[in-house]
């Protein structure tokens, strides 16, 4: 969602499209495949091509972002519960085959590595974060879109950002 408002913001994302649209993200995924390829490339050198631009990156990456260069992150904060609940919606919309693991220990798993990249983006002076709420992103678009704008300072269209918000697509809710 985040992704989409900055879009529709006016900010150039660095996307591909490795990752078709589907039934559970019907507008798509706004991914780049080469990120995923961070923790074992080399060359990074490729990241000079998102100056200036939107990049998704899950929080598990960002300590693989070299620290040569700046960065500003817009961390999206979501329910943990409605994260496994959308993934296992995901999992089973798409007949992927999944390892059963407890919930309280999937979730015990996300906790934990939440708390890695809070550290992460408060240790490494690389990083300028903005945390937003997914759910206020929801309920409060404008408030979350002017936020987003004043961090950023790209002269986004704070309307269009607005519209791009489909409550819609926000399916799973604690």
């Amino acid at each position: 969602m985040m992704m989409r408002m900055l879009e529709a913001g006016g900010l150039p994302l660095l996307v591909d499209a490795s990752r078709r649209p589907d039934e559970s993200n019907p507008l798509g995924f706004y991914e780049y495949a080469r990120v995923k390829t961070l923790p074992t490339e080399a060359d990074t050198s490729w990241l000079r091509a998102a100056r200036g631009k939107g990049l998704k990156v899950v929080s598990p990456l960002l300590r693989y972002l070299p620290a040569a260069l700046n960065y500003k992150v817009i961390l999206v904060q979501r329910d943990l519960r409605e994260v496994i609940a959308s993934q296992n919606a995901m999992l089973t919309r798409s007949n992927e085959p999944t390892e059963v693991v407890p919930e309280a220990r999937l979730l015990a798993m996300l906790e934990q590595e939440e708390r890695r990249a809070r550290d992460l983006l408060t240790r490494r002076r690389c990083f300028a974060t903005l945390e937003v709420s997914y759910g206020d992103t929801v309920e409060r678009p404008r408030e979350v879109a002017a936020q987003v704008e004043s961090f950023l300072q790209a002269g986004l269209e704070v309307d269009d950002m607005v519209r791009a918000v489909d409550d819609r697509l926000y399916r799973q809710r604690a």
